[in-house]
């Protein structure tokens, strides 16, 4: 059997995700425009999930820059929603159906302002029943649309900033940026009982996701357009820029030989705690990424070792 050729490729994508696609849709779309421009297969991966129903930043790696992608989507990330008061849903977004209507008090820009600093920090959310989270191989979301019992549980989230936009009537605007995992339906649910009421999520858009920000993103239209006439090149990120929150170490060719070849390496730099590295050779070329070997402090390991 043939064996399957694939792009020599690597980098990320700073695409801009469409309202009603799914993350999972915008990927293939890329794939398979590749696919048509070159003849060959390309290795393509996304970074942090986006509702079909939210829009903004959608990170894509391409070639060997998937093998980076848990380095990179535990960033933080930034998000622009719109949060309306006196109706909830079963999913917490608009597409759900309606549970509960009710009328909505009087709420003062300066109750709201109270709850944002409330919400600020770590705190445990609770994972939605419509969520990609699993129990016993099954998604949540599975039971929930099976009419099925789903589990109760929380995670730990950190809201670094929640801060109050404006208001239109019982229509609220945040802006937040959070860790990585943080559900924004819930915390529009949160916001709304600490306001006294019930409310719904219903607009997200994605601004930021760690170092991708939604200034220099890109249509998939245009992408794929760029890609039709193999100029896509020209908005494809380096790895480095990307992963430039890890620490550097340049190795001589004796040490880059030996990272190449899966050896620990001795390194004579203090990294203080950082327990990841980038690993560069003397003449420039990335090698991968670099972990503290167990107990040690100047000994290092490959964790990846990727050579673009």
């Amino acid at each position: 059997m043939q064996r399957k050729r694939f792009l020599v490729i690597s980098g990320f994508l700073n695409v801009f995700k469409d309202l009603y696609k799914s993350s999972a849709e915008v990927v293939e779309m890329i794939k398979r425009t590749f696919k048509d421009a070159f003849g060959v297969d390309v290795k393509i991966g996304h970074l942090g999930t986006l509702d079909p129903c939210a829009v903004g930043v959608l990170p894509v790696a391409l070639g060997k820059a998937t093998r980076l992608c848990e380095f990179i989507e535990k960033n933080d990330k930034k998000y622009l929603f719109e949060l309306t008061l006196g109706f909830k849903t079963a999913t917490g977004d608009q597409e759900g159906k309606v549970l509960d209507v009710r009328s909505v008090p009087f709420i003062s820009d300066h109750l709201i302002a109270s709850v944002c600093a409330s919400l600020t920090g770590c705190y445990l959310q609770k994972v939605p029943s419509y969520s990609a989270a699993k129990v016993d191989g099954k998604r949540f979301y599975e039971l929930a649309r099976a009419n099925r019992e789903v589990p109760e549980r929380y995670k730990e989230v950190n809201i670094k900033e929640l801060k109050f936009i404006k208001r239109n009537k019982n229509s609220l605007w945040f802006e937040v940026t959070c860790s990585s995992g943080t559900y924004i339906r819930t915390l529009c649910e949160d916001i709304s009982t600490k306001l006294g009421t019930i409310g719904t999520m219903t607009f997200l858009l994605r601004e930021a996701s760690g170092n991708f920000h939604i200034k220099e993103s890109i249509s998939i239209t245009k992408l794929m357009d760029l890609i039709v006439k193999r100029e896509h090149f020209k908005v494809i990120i380096p790895v480095n820029k990307v992963l430039n929150h890890i620490p550097v170490v340049i190795l001589n060719y004796e040490n880059s030989k030996k990272f190449v070849d899966g050896q620990e390496i001795w390194i004579k730099k203090d990294f203080g705690n950082f327990e990841i590295l980038r690993v560069f050779s003397i003449c420039g070329t990335f090698l991968g990424l670099a972990e503290r070997s167990k107990g040690e402090k100047k000994i290092w390991k490959p964790n990846k070792v990727i050579v673009i």
